[in-house]
């Protein structure tokens, strides 16, 4: 009778952390500078580089360290992305990129 509880103890720590790993995907999904508006203002960003003549190492090291610090903003990192692409478009684009 021991091992059964023992048993459905398990069953149930499995089942609720595949649940909370669910949530913590979602979480992370959501606050991933993958999301549509940080990743266009990634795609302008890396065709404003190209056309500056920086190396593809460079770009590549730019923008993760851009997603980086846009991880750490959390629920801000949309708010920030977007004010991102408004700023770019204030300022004028660049030549042959687009948002």
């Amino acid at each position: 009778m021991k091992k059964i509880a023992v048993l459905c103890m398990l069953i149930n720590l499995v089942f609720l952390a595949s649940c909370g790993g669910k949530d913590e995907k979602k979480e992370q999904a959501k606050n991933s500078p993958n999301n549509t508006v940080c990743e266009s203002f990634l795609k302008y960003q890396e065709c404003q580089y190209k056309a500056q003549g920086m190396d593809d190492a460079t770009i590549k090291i730019t923008l993760d360290q851009m997603k980086k610090a846009w991880m750490q903003a959390g629920d801000n990192m949309q708010t920030i992305c977007q004010e991102a692409i408004d700023t770019a478009k204030k300022n004028g684009l660049k030549k042959g990129c687009s948002l």
